[in-house]
């Protein structure tokens, strides 16, 4: 898979760099985030220099939209190969929510598929961020073949002690998995296109792997790998949003594994076993053999129509604003006519 892999922002960024080995572009209105990640110098692309003079945008997305439109023709310069698709990855700070108008902008422009790995606000993260949610969480939708949605807090529980580098790297080995599908594996019922065809709307991945190693007291000896041992990892899987994955209208199931340790077919079982979890129809499932020396799972939920309540609870937070400036209003009117009936008593 050739994907072009763009990073927006300072989280989208520090995601990106880690994606080495397809040359990431990334983009930012800060200069000193884009000095300190390790990509080539001329993948890194610093926009709005003349309107923000390389210090951020303060979570105002519209100045990074500004600062796109500005450069857009510098990003576009980089951008001279055929790739199978684009991936950008972003968050919801100042620079990241202009994610979506970068990604109307590539597909217009290249007429490849375009997919957003979109990281929704924390519970520690400040109210602006959340309300760039409420606000532009359609628009990505909206702009893109298929948005990967992921929860930051997730991935802080999945490593703890949870540091920003020991999650974005599970963040990085589970999308990995899904983009290093090559014409050297050996694939059986699946393809790259079966792949690209199937990811639709809000997405959400789930992952795990087992590496196999030589026992200890017998030299060479392979690790006894089964049926049950699978079925440990399928219950351990780690997925990159909570929400009501039974809302989804297709899933796929990949299995990649070394076909020394394996003897039995991965995907069949997995599907055998999510049938009894997920009530979801289109399923479609298939297995990528190498000699990695691992098993990894790889579930993709897509077209999910129902998310959990935190955009509901961002909306909620937005209303209550509103009303807190109603009332306002409606203290300092009562506090004008008060002051007006005062003077005229006097």
């Amino acid at each position: 898979m050739k994907p072009l892999i763009i990073g927006v922002g300072g989280a989208g960024c520090r995601i990106a760099e880690l994606f080495k080995k397809y040359n990431p572009i990334i983009i930012d209105t800060d200069v000193e985030s884009l000095r300190i990640r390790k990509v080539k110098k001329k993948n890194k692309i610093l926009i709005g220099k003349d309107i923000l003079s390389g210090r951020g945008t303060m979570r105002n997305y519209n100045y990074a939209i500004k600062a796109l439109k500005h450069d857009l023709s510098k990003i576009f310069e980089r951008i001279k190969r055929e790739y199978d698709l684009c991936l950008i990855i972003s968050s919801f700070g100042g620079t990241g929510t202009s994610g979506y108008f970068l990604g109307e902008k590539i597909k217009e422009e290249f007429d490849m598929k375009t997919y957003s790995l979109l990281i929704s606000p924390s519970e520690e993260d400040d109210l602006s961020v959340k309300q760039n949610f409420s606000e532009r969480f359609n628009d990505f939708l909206n702009n893109f073949d298929a948005v990967f949605l992921l929860n930051n807090d997730l991935f802080k529980s999945i490593n703890l002690p949870a540091s920003i580098d020991s999650i974005n790297e599970s963040i990085f080995n589970m999308f990995n998995s899904l983009l290093e599908i090559s014409e050297k594996d050996e694939c059986i019922k699946i393809n790259l296109y079966d792949i690209i065809n199937s990811l639709k709307k809000i997405t959400i991945i789930g992952y795990n792997f087992h590496k196999f190693k030589f026992r200890l007291f017998r030299i060479f000896r392979k690790e006894e790998y089964n049926s049950n041992n699978f079925l440990e990892l399928l219950r351990d899987i780690k997925f990159s949003y909570n929400t009501d994955l039974n809302s989804a209208k297709r899933m796929m199931i990949i299995s990649k594994y070394d076909k020394r340790y394996v003897k039995f077919s991965p995907s069949i079982v997995t599907k055998l076993f999510l049938e009894k979890v997920y009530s979801v129809r289109n399923v479609r499932y298939g297995e990528i053999l190498n000699k990695k020396r691992k098993v990894e799972q790889l579930l993709i939920f897509s077209e999910i129509e129902r998310l959990d309540v935190k955009i509901k609870t961002y909306e909620e937070e937005k209303e209550r604003r509103k009303l807190y400036k109603v009332l306002s209003e409606v203290l300092n009117e009562i506090s004008r006519i008060q002051n007006t009936l005062k003077n005229l008593l006097v």
